[in-house]
């Protein structure tokens, strides 16, 4: 489990990585052939919400954390494996890292006090796609210098909402593939159209769509994934790490954790054998690289 300080907005990017796609099986039809082709990509997204749905994950809140600037956000593991629960956000960011993986383009979108997708329909990641000129899109993500900014405010929003529905993009309700009981009292669109305990892909687009104009949740940031890694520099923290045989209960994540090199943590001071129980890792800004067996700026501790 990773600890997001929530004024971090740029880094929860850190939490995708497209190596996720590792932990399903693989999809009935050949990803590289749907992603060529608009309607096809529409298809491939469908394919991977319905992978999703046949995990079984169910919905829940986030664990407790006494700091309310903080979240904890479950790991790719925890919520396709053991215990298999997810928050909007941690199956908002599961599933842009599973379409990053497929080379299509996600955007996250957080809105107040929940958390979707939106997937390009119109352009792929595959031979830098994710910076083709042709997607005007990109020019949301500026600020009137040109310095790179996440898409915020109305007029934006607007901007966003027109390319939904002109079917450049789709927004996924992603809550929908995790199944609940318990919205049968709520007015929110998450909560509309359950059938079993989950929303079928059409309605999750339809909901997707539906909380950009939600009146009970004001808008408050969206970040195009690949521009993100690709154009900033925000690297994803490696898969390695995400999904450690030791399970992770606590990762605070800095501006600076950069590299793993040669499939080792560089720089690790050690506070137990973590051999046992839990592993606690805490990641300072310091820890630029992971080289040379050891990670800088990180202090581990086991409880056994």
């Amino acid at each position: 489990m990773y600890e997001w300080t929530k004024v971090e907005e740029k880094f929860l990017v850190r939490f995708v990585n497209k190596k996720v796609i590792e932990l399903l099986p693989k999809l009935p039809e050949n990803p590289f052939d749907l992603v060529q082709k608009k309607k096809d990509r529409r298809k491939l997204i469908e394919m991977i919400y319905e992978c999703l749905v046949a995990k079984k994950i169910r919905y829940s809140y986030e664990d407790y954390h006494p700091n309310t600037t903080k979240q904890l956000i479950r790991s790719p593991s925890q919520i396709l494996s053991s215990p298999g629960l997810g928050t909007c956000l941690d199956l908002a960011l599961l599933f842009c890292g599973l379409c990053l993986g497929y080379d299509l383009l996600p955007m996250l979108i957080i809105i107040d006090g929940h958390a979707l997708a939106a997937v390009s329909l119109n352009h792929n990641c595959q031979n830098d796609g994710w910076n083709n000129p042709g997607r005007r899109e990109l020019q949301l993500f500026r600020k009137e210098n040109g310095e790179p900014d996440l898409l915020t405010g109305e007029e934006k929003l607007q901007e966003l909402q027109q390319l939904i529905d002109d079917e450049a993009y789709i927004a996924i309700e992603c809550t929908g593939l995790a199944h609940t009981d318990s919205f049968v009292n709520s007015e929110e669109p998450e909560a509309k159209g359950r059938k079993n305990g989950f929303l079928d892909f059409n309605r999750a687009l339809d909901a997707g769509s539906e909380q950009l104009s939600n009146p009970r949740r004001s808008f408050q940031f969206a970040i195009d994934i690949a521009l993100a890694h690709y154009g900033w520099g925000i690297e994803p923290l490696p898969l390695e790490i995400l999904n450690s045989p030791t399970e992770l209960t606590r990762v605070q994540v800095e501006q600076k954790v950069r590299k793993f090199t040669n499939g080792e943590m560089i720089g690790v001071e050690s506070t137990g054998e973590p051999t046992k129980g839990n592993l606690n890792i805490e990641v300072s800004q310091g820890a630029d690289t992971f080289e040379n067996g050891k990670m800088k700026g990180v202090v581990m501790s086991s409880n056994n």
